[in-house]
């Protein structure tokens, strides 16, 4: 399996060993180009027989050895080094910076809302987008492409591994929005130092991009006076409404540019808390001041009026005056429903159950009941059976989304302090740290009772709505 193959089908964390088989002599350049070795051991390593079983790690006169957990085979045990057992990880920030260096970019991670596809480089001035997608199978490649065409109103370039999940559907996607597509295997080279290289170069690789770029799209946010783009901006992408059969919120994509720094949102309800107290940055909303507006918003969704009905929102109405405060007075309190976990979230937590009862079988097969891996397997896993009853309910013997009922003041404060909290830790913390820093700061963004964002010096936002041509 060459190299590029082997990556676009690898795990994003392994063992040492297994990486060995998967990779073979191009390990060393792997590990030099993409790979992390982490500070973890695994207790399990791959049958060397490639029969598809894992060998647990148990200590004998021989050292560590790893034996065959087979019913039916009986594969030979295998002595192991402990440089066997680190797990090794898949460092795509790592791979990304060599892809941007090599195209002659700027190097930028920003995690997107495409699965396993990241930002990982600007290009020239217009600051034109690379993306990173490693999807692992047709399917997921295709679904990547078109979210990422719906989601995008600019020219990308894309770059895969190989181009085999490429066909004429993508082709025609791309076109679409005059996107490139770069597959590592036959347009870079991997140096002796692990760094890439264009085999033609970078100019000449994407001259027809750049071309069709320019005559088809202006760039991104330029001001149509010529003038400086600004240097604080929130942006709407685009609106949809929320997965559940209870909570139907509508929520929007934004892009915020803040000191240099450019991060896309997650489409969650506590970005829209985020965005409503930023746009009017100086106003205090008590809390059902706030969930009101953003249900407003929920209710014209889809109407002739949705665009008015944020910009209302953002920038106040008759129901506000301009410090914010609602001019009849509090809006009354709503009897609403919040999700604490949606079916997704529940999905995951029983799908990692089901891996640590596969792991408690495995000790337990062994006989190995007292091991400190198998109590530790046995802890996490009653950690998560208690998440999950925390958070969810069974109803006729399937896990479901638990709900409960907000109408008085304060639980709808603990709602938005929730909400609000996954953004920042959630994403802000990772993808924008500069922007995180300076939303966390409690002098900056208070939130819960009362909700206002009020940072000193004052914060100069451009604010777009989908559609716009100029700030408002």
């Amino acid at each position: 399996m060459s190299l590029w193959n082997a990556i676009e089908t690898a795990p994003d964390a392994a063992a040492a060993l297994s990486w060995h088989q998967l990779l073979g002599s191009d390990f060393e350049a792997a590990a030099a180009l993409c790979l992390r070795a982490t500070d973890r051991r695994t207790d399990r390593v791959p049958c060397p027989r490639g029969c598809g079983c894992a060998h647990l790690v148990v200590p004998s006169r021989r050292g560590l050895v790893g034996v065959c957990q087979c019913e039916e085979a009986d594969c030979d045990d295998v002595v192991l080094r402990d440089a066997d057992r680190v797990v090794w990880e898949l460092d795509v920030g790592k791979l990304g910076r060599k892809i941007a260096w090599a195209l002659e970019g700027k190097p930028m991670e920003l995690r997107l809302l495409v699965p396993r596809t990241r930002q990982v480089a600007s290009l020239g001035e217009s600051g034109v987008a690379v993306l990173l997608a490693l999807a692992r199978d047709r399917d997921e490649f295709q679904q990547a492409i078109t979210a990422l065409v719906a989601e995008s109103g600019h020219p990308f370039v894309l770059v895969g591994p190989t181009s085999r999940f490429v066909d004429r559907r993508c082709r025609e996607l791309l076109e679409k929005r005059s996107a490139e597509f770069l597959d590592l295997a036959s347009c870079f080279t991997v140096e002796a130092d692990g760094s890439l290289k264009t085999r033609r170069p970078a100019k000449e690789l994407l001259a027809r991009f750049a071309r069709t770029a320019r005559h088809r799209h202006a760039a991104p946010d330029a001001p149509a006076n010529g003038g400086a783009a600004p240097e604080f901006l929130i942006m709407q992408e685009g609106t949809r409404r929320r997965a559940g059969k209870h909570d139907r919120t509508v929520v929007s994509t934004w892009r915020i540019r803040f000191q240099g720094h450019e991060v896309l949102m997650p489409p969650w309800v506590g970005t829209e808390y985020l965005i409503l107290l930023m746009a009017r940055q100086g106003a205090e909303f008590d809390a059902s001041a706030l969930t009101q507006a953003i249900r407003k918003h929920a209710a014209a969704a889809g109407t002739a009026a949705s665009k008015d009905a944020v910009r209302e929102i953002l920038h106040g109405a008759e129901g506000y005056g301009d410090d914010g405060e609602p001019v009849g007075g509090r809006v009354g309190d709503l009897n609403e429903r919040d999700v604490i976990w949606d079916a997704g979230q529940i999905a995951d937590c029983q799908r990692e159950i089901k891996r640590l009862q596969g792991e408690v079988r495995l000790h337990q097969k062994a006989n190995d009941y007292s091991s400190d891996a198998y109590l530790e397997v046995k802890r996490a896993l009653e950690g998560q059976q208690e998440l999950l009853a925390a958070n969810a309910k069974k109803v006729s013997g399937k896990w479901v989304p638990k709900e409960y009922q907000k109408g008085t003041f304060q639980v709808k404060a603990d709602v938005i302090r929730k909400h609000v909290r996954k953004v920042l830790d959630g994403h802000l913390r990772e993808n924008c740290r500069p922007l995180f820093d300076h939303l966390n700061d409690r002098d900056t963004l208070v939130y819960g009772v009362k909700n206002c964002y009020r940072p000193k010096p004052r914060v100069n936002w451009v604010v777009k709505l989908k559609g716009d041509k100029t700030g408002m």
